[in-house]
This record gives C-alpha cells, sequence and structure tokens, in this order.
C-alpha cells in the first residue's frame, strides 16, 4: 500500500506566496498549460484554489521546461549569450 501524499487547498495568494511569483505569472502559467485543472487547481464558484503537496515546485519547473522545449522557446541568457557573440566571419 503506498503511503498518502499530504495536499491542502490554498488560494491564489498563498500559491503565488509559496511559488514567489507574480499574478501575471500565475495567469501565464495557466495559460501555456504548465498550471492544469483539476491537477494543479481547482475552480469553486469562480475562485481559484490550487492543489499544494510537497513536490510542486519541482512538478511545475518540469512541466515549463517540457512546455517550452516543444514550443522552441530559447531562454533569455541563451538569446543574450547568442547576440554579444558577433558576427559569424565564416561564409
Amino acid at each position: 500500500m503506498a503511503a498518502q501524499e499530504h495536499v491542502s487547498l490554498i488560494t491564489q495568494t498563498e500559491f503565488e506566496e509559496r511559488m514567489h511569483i507574480k499574478k501575471s505569472t500565475r495567469y501565464n502559467w495557466q495559460q501555456a498549460g504548465i498550471l492544469l485543472e483539476g491537477k494543479h487547481f481547482l475552480k469553486i464558484r469562480r475562485k481559484l484554489y490550487f492543489l499544494w503537496r510537497e513536490g510542486l515546485p519541482a512538478e511545475l519547473a518540469a512541466n515549463a521546461q517540457r512546455i517550452a522545449q516543444q514550443s522552441g522557446y530559447v531562454a533569455r541568457q541563451e538569446r543574450v549569450s547568442a547576440q554579444n557573440a558577433g558576427p559569424d566571419w565564416d561564409y
């Protein structure tokens, strides 16, 4: 028998504070599919409640990375490095 995982229901504000993110970031994650209704949050009477459990931040980071790779997103640091590399004179 597997040990039961402790899950607590928290508000949007509590979720944003625990994740150290802004409201706009949370909204963007919902639109991108990083936060999934029914798995990460519930809508109850037009309000969002998040299912908080141990390991959730790591799970969301993995989701974000997977979605970014699928969409071809290049991280800002990589873009800046490529811009500062200078011209390619080997043509």
